[in-house]
């Protein structure tokens, strides 16, 4: 009988002050690489990028402003412009992540 001898993985130990500088966030992104220090992997998240939500919202508090001065034939447009605006920040928001090595901001 042939014994298979499987390989030992791998066990990646994380320094101790960039662990501390992952704990400041909430929320992290793996496997990333900075391009200032050359640091690669689990970044914290810093921001999301701008909600869609806020920018319906504005949409729609401007077009209501306007139809409250009585302007109607301007009801719709800003409605519409807001509403691709929102189609397209949900396609461009991305989030800004912080290297916990270098501390530089990057967009992912």
């Amino acid at each position: 009988m042939s014994e298979q001898v499987s390989q030992p993985q791998a066990v990646s130990v994380v320094p101790p002050q960039i662990l501390e500088k992952l704990k400041q966030h909430e929320e992290h992104q793996p496997d990333v690489t900075c391009l200032e220090c050359g640091y690669q992997g689990m970044m914290g998240i810093k921001s999301r990028g701008i909600r869609p939500f806020l920018s319906m919202f504005l949409a729609i508090l401007f077009a209501c402003g306007f139809a409250f001065f009585g302007v109607w034939g301007i009801w719709l447009t800003p409605a519409l412009l807001g509403g691709a605006w929102v189609v397209f920040m949900g396609q461009t928001a991305k989030p800004i992540v912080t290297c916990p090595n270098c501390n530089k901001d990057l967009g992912v």
